[in-house]
């Protein structure tokens, strides 16, 4: 599975990169939600996209790949969740939302919902 992670934390995107080669799947990251955005035009199997990212709102870009992309699986990773929780992710188009820290099984259920 081609998964697109974007978020620019590197020890964030270096324990998720651990995770996914050990489960097989190839991770492409982009560190601003412009690379992101120009990544997800290659169509990802998966996109996990932090919601506070330094050029742009998370959930904005969010709508964003929703209105051009109606069935790509977006899911929702913030430390914030006081600030965007599950409900406002899931209007802005999520298919599906995760607070950091994660475990290691919660990536591992996320990756299987979405490799079927």
């Amino acid at each position: 599975m081609k998964i697109l992670y974007v978020e620019d934390s590197p020890d964030q995107v270096a324990h998720l990169e651990r995770i996914a080669h050990h489960l097989g799947h190839e991770l492409v990251v982009a560190t601003t939600g412009e690379q992101g955005y120009s990544l997800a035009q290659e169509q990802p199997d998966l996109v996990l996209l932090d919601i506070n990212l330094p050029d742009t709102n998370g959930l904005d870009l969010a709508r964003r790949l929703r209105a051009e992309h109606p069935i790509m699986p977006i899911v929702a990773i913030t430390a914030d969740v006081y600030l965007y929780d599950e409900v406002q992710a899931l209007q802005a188009g999520c298919t599906a939302f995760i607070s950091k820290p994660y475990s290691v099984e919660t990536i591992k259920a996320l990756f299987a919902r979405f490799s079927q």
